[in-house]
C-alpha cells in the first residue's frame, strides 16, 4: 500500500564514521478518506466524492437485523456483522436505509490511488467483484468498528484524530485478510476458505491412488461441500 510522498528539505545527517554529511528528505504521509456513521431510523443518500472504493461496515446488533442499500441502480442487502467493498466512480450514488433503530453502519470512501496494489488487483477482476467484495467481520473488525462508533459521539479533537487512525487500521486489516498472494497473485475472498482449499489439495497430492469425493474432502478439511 502506498500513500506517502517525498517533500524536499534542507535537512542532513552526518556519519559518525567519516564525518560526511548527506542530504535527506522528509516523507509526508497522505491517506485522505471520507466517512460517515449511518445510524438511527434514517435514509442516507451519499455521493462518491472521487473515484475509488466504498467500504461499508455494518455493525452486528442484538436484533441481527438487515439493511437494504442501493448503489446507483443496483440493489443490495447486508446483514449485521458483514462488510463490503465496492469500486465506485466520482458521483456514484449510495442510498442506505436503516430499518431498525439499533442499526449502525460506517461508510468509508477511499481514493483509488491510496491503495495502489489492491486497486490494481481489484480492477483486473472487476467482473468478478461487480456486486462488491463481501466478507464477515472478525474479532478485530468488530473491536475497531465498535470503538469508532463510541468515539464518534465525542466532540474532542483527539477523539476525531483517533477515529481517523482506527479507520486506517480497519481498511488495512480488511485488505490484509483479502489480499493473499497465491501462485496466481489473486485476491481471495476468504482467507479461511483459501487455507482449506490448500489443505484439500495436500490430501489429493499425498496419495493419487485415492479417489476422493467432494463430501469426503469437505469433511476432512472441515467445510461444506460448496
Amino acid at each position: 500500500m502506498t500513500y506517502s510522498g517525498n517533500k524536499a528539505s534542507n535537512s542532513e545527517i552526518t556519519s559518525p564514521e567519516n564525518g560526511l554529511k548527506e542530504q535527506f528528505s522528509l516523507t509526508a504521509v497522505h491517506f485522505s478518506v471520507q466517512y460517515i456513521i449511518l445510524e438511527k431510523l434514517h435514509t442516507f443518500t451519499l455521493e462518491s466524492p472521487f473515484k475509488g472504493f466504498l467500504n461499508l461496515l455494518f455493525a452486528n446488533t442484538s436484533t441481527g437485523c438487515i439493511s437494504p442499500y442501493h448503489l446507483n441502480q443496483d440493489s443490495f442487502l447486508m446483514r449485521g456483522g458483514e462488510n463490503v467493498i465496492h469500486a465506485v466512480n466520482k458521483g456514484d450514488q449510495l442510498e442506505w436505509r436503516n430499518i431498525n433503530i439499533d442499526n449502525v453502519a460506517i461508510a468509508i470512501y477511499i481514493p483509488y490511488d491510496s491503495i495502489d496494489g489492491f486497486s490494481d488487483k481489484f480492477t483486473q477482476n472487476i467482473s468478478r467483484f461487480k456486486n462488491g467484495l463481501l466478507t464477515k467481520s472478525d474479532q478485530r473488525i468488530i473491536l475497531l468498528t465498535t470503538k469508532i462508533i463510541e468515539l464518534n459521539s465525542q466532540k474532542r479533537d483527539l477523539a476525531q484524530l483517533r477515529i481517523q487512525s482506527l479507520i486506517i487500521d480497519v481498511i488495512v486489516h480488511q485488505i490484509e485478510g483479502l489480499f493473499i498472494e497465491n501462485e496466481h497473485h489473486e485476491i481471495i475472498l476468504n482467507k479461511n476458505h483459501y487455507e482449506k482449499v490448500l489443505l484439500a489439495k495436500q490430501y489429493i497430492e499425498k496419495d493419487f491412488t485415492k479417489n476422493y469425493t467432494i463430501p469426503e474432502l469437505s469433511k476432512l478439511v472441515g467445510t461444506n461441500e460448496q
